[in-house]
Formats: C-alpha cells, structure tokens, sequence
C-alpha cells in the first residue's frame, strides 16, 4: 500500500520541496561566503563592492542569476520526468 498508493501521491509535495529548499541552500550557500570565506563567488562580489568595482559586481550578480536558473531548470526537467503521470490531474 505504502509503495503504490502513499508514495506516488506524496511525490510531486516531495519534490516541490526539494526545489524550494535547493534554491534556498543556493542562497545560503552566496551569503555564507559573502560572510566567512575568502574565496567563492558572494566573496568576489564583496570584494569588488570594496573597490568599486561595478563591472566585477555585475557579472557575479548575472552569474548567481544564471547559475539559479540552470538549477531551477534542472529541477524543473527532473519533475516532469518523475511525474509523467500527474500532468493530466494539475486542474
């Protein structure tokens, strides 16, 4: 029962979850090295704010913009891959 009734119906909240929280790890992920480490891309940024770097500062906040998208696509893809079968029932 648990294996083809309970766990099909729970699939699509599972992996809703998981792309919410994908997207929030991403964020922490920015924050936390803008905060404690000395390398990564939310430090470049920090960097190049002190400097004034405003070409440096836009191509990192471009890049967490496309490196975001590329995530939600991936997950988006691996949704509608897993749930084929659940398109038909969304309305």
């Amino acid at each position: 029962m648990f294996v083809r009734v309970m766990l099909p119906a729970a699939v699509p909240y599972i992996l809703s979850g998981v792309r919410i929280g994908i997207g929030t790890a991403f964020i922490v992920v920015i924050v936390s090295e803008m905060i404690a480490v000395n390398n990564g891309l939310g430090f470049r940024i920090l960097e190049a704010r002190e400097y004034f770097w405003s070409d440096k500062i836009i191509a990192g906040m471009i890049s967490i913009g496309i490196l975001g998208l590329l995530i939600d696509i991936g997950m988006n893809r691996l949704n509608n891959h897993l749930l084929r079968w659940h398109r038909g029932l969304e309305n």
